[in-house]
């Protein structure tokens, strides 16, 4: 991504060669630091099990040591059934499942329905920075998402960064 970015500015822009690279190295200094700092957070925690309302966060959890067991709308906007929502109940119950992610379009209805039946948390993240405040830029975004979830899946209910719908 970044590589591409400043290949294409370089490009289009040979005089700025220098400050394209720069500025790139850069980035990408703070974005490693950045990453190393949160996956130490999530080191921390012992079950880094959660639900998502579909699948959109494979690379997230790749990337984060992560793992979500399950989607509950069967495909994105679908709704699942009662049985869906009975075997997903079943399933966080015997994987321990404590957080239920959602994202900011998406209504909470079924997740706090969800949450109801198993105890678990609801928390909000995002896929695309600016969504929320504290999202501005990607960086932020990645910090936003990982402490906001290693706070949901952590046993302290006192953290912040957590929703309960």
């Amino acid at each position: 991504g970044v590589q591409r970015i400043t290949a294409v500015l370089t490009e289009l822009d040979p005089k700025g060669r220098g400050f394209y690279e720069q500025r790139s190295k850069n980035y990408l200094r703070e974005l490693d630091s950045l990453t190393g700092v949160l996956r130490e957070l999530v080191k921390g925690v012992k079950n880094r099990k959660f639900v998502g309302m579909h699948s959109s966060w494979p690379y997230f959890c790749r990337a984060f040591g992560l793992e979500m067991v399950a989607t509950v709308e069967p495909l994105p906007g679908q709704e699942p059934s009662a049985k869906d929502m009975a075997e997903l109940v079943k399933r966080m119950r015997s994987d321990s499942v404590r957080v239920i992610v959602i994202e900011p379009q998406q209504n909470p209805d079924l997740a706090a329905t969800l949450a109801k039946e198993t105890g678990a948390r609801v928390v909000r993240l995002c896929q695309f920075n600016g969504v929320l405040p504290e999202t501005g830029s990607y960086l932020q975004l990645l910090d936003y998402n990982v402490r906001t979830l290693v706070a949901a899946l952590n046993p302290n209910p006192h953290r912040s960064g957590q929703e309960s719908e």
